[in-house]
């Protein structure tokens, strides 16, 4: 009975474990993404890496979409097939104002 509750436990633990998720990065929108069609291709989201600024697309959810808003945000790379396979997109997991 012992080893069967010890079994349960363990089993229970690592059922519960959530998706990592990275830190929160500091982050601007830039701006409207025009290059596909008249502002459907989402938003400019420049995510400063460091001493350095990387550029990707994303769909930014309706109180942030603003070009010059600074955030904090938290995302992961969008690896689907489709139109978004042309350009750098993530997907963004959680976003906050960083004023």
């Amino acid at each position: 009975m012992r080893y069967v509750l010890c079994l349960l436990l363990l089993v229970g633990t690592f059922a519960c474990q959530k998706d990592r998720v990275g830190p929160e990065r500091v982050a601007f929108v830039s701006g409207q993404d025009f290059a596909l069609c008249g502002g459907c291709g989402g938003w400019f989201v420049d995510i400063v890496e460091g001493a350095d600024t990387a550029r990707y697309r994303a769909d930014v959810p309706a109180p942030f979409n603003q070009a010059g808003t600074p955030v904090w945000i938290r995302y992961e790379r969008d690896l689907s097939d489709g139109l978004k396979e042309h350009g750098r997109w993530i997907n963004i997991r959680s976003i906050r104002n960083r004023k």
